[in-house]
């Protein structure tokens, strides 16, 4: 998918799969939107990762791997995650001309496991429609005025839990959760899929290594030729 990805290099969504093989190992991938539109529902893979485990040290490598593999790899300026923070500060660092977009859905997730806690007062000691009103105001937003009033809303109630989450875990909305405008908005959840797939429906915990990597390797010439086909036709 090397060519795909130079043609759709500026937003990439990051996703890691457990449950794929028999000895453990996390599947790291990196997707595309491309230009038909899969993207919203189902990216092209552009390269997999097998890793011992999901430290900063192994994402380091598979994010290493693919920049190799993928020259264009200075021209992305989104990278979307689901919901592991670890993934933040490693792209950020390895890719600091990119922003980092949460996935709206595993945001709102979070947030409400947060916000139960008895810290802010368990379930019913925080107005959890409120803040999230606040939230898609942000997500939503069209400009960055649009963008400030929703912000500024989190601020209506002191201590409001979306802004100390977002600072206790080192993660600040402004930096990491929301977009500003643009063509890219995280308005839907991130799962590793493709139009041959979901990963945890064909890769089974039972297999072995060299089958779970053989299968990958069958399904992704599979998905190239389908996609190369379908760009000559359009």
């Amino acid at each position: 998918m090397g060519r795909f990805f130079e043609a759709f290099p500026e937003v990439v969504m990051v996703a890691s799969t457990n449950g794929t093989n028999a000895a453990k190992y996390k599947l790291f991938s990196f997707m595309i939107d491309d230009a038909f539109g899969h993207g919203s529902t189902a990216g092209q893979y552009v390269q997999h990762a097998l890793v011992e485990n999901e430290s900063h040290a192994c994402m380091k490598d598979a994010i290493t791997a693919f920049k190799e593999n993928n020259p264009s790899w200075d021209r992305i300026r989104a990278f979307m995650v689901a919901k592991d923070f670890g993934e933040i500060s490693v792209l950020q660092r390895e890719s600091p001309l990119a922003r980092v977009l949460i996935c709206h859905f595993h945001l709102k997730k979070y947030l409400r496991t947060e916000m139960s806690k008895a810290i802010y007062g368990g379930l019913h000691g925080v107005d959890v429609d409120r803040v999230e009103d606040s939230l898609d105001m942000t997500v939503k937003a069209r400009n960055k005025e649009e963008y400030d009033r929703g912000f500024r809303a989190s601020y209506r109630s002191q201590n409001t839990p979306f802004l100390i989450i977002s600072f206790e875990t080192g993660t600040p909305a402004r930096k990491c959760g929301l977009c500003t405008g643009g063509a890219m908005s995280p308005t839907s959840g991130i799962t590793p899929t493709t139009a041959w797939g979901a990963l945890k429906d064909i890769l089974k915990p039972e297999m072995e290594l060299d089958e779970c990597v053989e299968t990958l390797h069958f399904m992704q010439s599979t998905a190239e030729l389908e996609l190369t086909e379908l760009s000559r036709r359009r």
